[in-house]
């Protein structure tokens, strides 16, 4: 059980991940699950488009980072609880390196909704 100030540093810590998340995608999911679908099984082209998106993907976590955290020294909330945005950033970046666009290119939903079903 949340109490009001514990609810509030996570709500606010979960909006500032919620556009972390917006700008880690970028919309590279729904270009990429685009030129996946237009590849027609071409595996060397689902390879490069995957590539690509995870090292953009990479670079995207790395400049948020250093947006992110000396924003965080400058908000008192999220300086007061910097491991726990921390942590949430971690969870973000992992979030943007699922290969949901290849699973939606290929027309293969079954890997997503499992996904989504155990969590």
């Amino acid at each position: 059980m949340l109490s009001p100030s514990t609810y509030t540093i996570r709500a606010y810590v979960l909006a500032a991940m919620t556009i972390v998340q917006v700008f880690l995608d970028f919309g590279y999911t729904a270009y990429s699950a685009k030129a996946i679908a237009d590849a027609e099984n071409n595996i060397r082209i689902i390879k490069l488009q995957t590539t690509s998106i995870m090292y953009l993907r990479f670079i995207l976590c790395i400049l948020a980072s250093l947006v992110l955290f000396p924003i965080c020294q400058v908000i008192p909330l999220l300086n007061s609880n910097i491991v726990y945005v921390s942590v949430a950033y971690i969870e973000a970046c992992f979030t943007a390196f699922l290969p949901d666009f290849i699973f939606q290119g290929t027309e293969n939903m079954g890997v997503i909704t499992g996904r989504y079903v155990l969590s």
